[in-house]
């Protein structure tokens, strides 16, 4: 998980250039490195270290999401972050939740049919109302305001949340 963060970090930063193609194969190569990070930290989290470690590392991997070239690592990407906040995996969260923002927005983000299956779509949906509705508040605040309007649609927030267009 530690050599694929440390890959994700490289491409992310875009320390090296080239051409077009060869950075879209390298993207390519990050998104998948993204995946197998989370499949490490979701089935082997005491391989990695202890519950800070493991949280970094989760942190790093949030960081790196959404996929960006390739679509079944970002469909296989989402369903991990699915399933890991349908676990309550501490870990993930953060301390004191630090990562629940992050977390809304790439679930609100991810529940869109070019990204996700329909079943994945629901359970987003479901997780998302499932939620404490005043930390969602909170959440919904710092989304961009397309993003907001879409958490508003998805889990019927109250109109308070998303301002009015100007």
């Amino acid at each position: 998980a530690r050599r694929a963060a440390a890959a994700v970090a490289r491409v992310r930063g875009g320390g090296e250039k080239g051409s077009v193609k060869s950075g879209r194969v390298a993207q390519g190569a990050a998104d998948n490195a993204l995946s197998v990070m989370a499949e490490g930290l979701l089935h082997h989290p005491d391989s990695v270290g202890d519950l800070q470690a493991q949280s970094a590392l989760w942190t790093m991997w949030l960081a790196g999401l959404p996929c960006q070239e390739d679509a079944a690592e970002s469909m296989r990407n989402s369903k991990v972050l699915l399933q890991a906040v349908e676990q309550s995996n501490l870990a993930l969260f953060g301390e004191g939740g630090c990562n629940m923002g992050r977390i809304v927005a790439l679930l609100v983000e991810a529940c869109d049919p070019k990204v996700v299956d329909v079943e994945t779509s629901v359970r987003i949906c479901s997780l998302l109302r499932s939620l404490d509705q005043s930390q969602l508040h909170l959440h919904a605040e710092a989304l961009l305001p397309k993003r907001r309007k879409r958490l508003h649609h998805l889990v019927g927030l109250p109109d308070a949340v998303v301002p009015p267009a100007a």
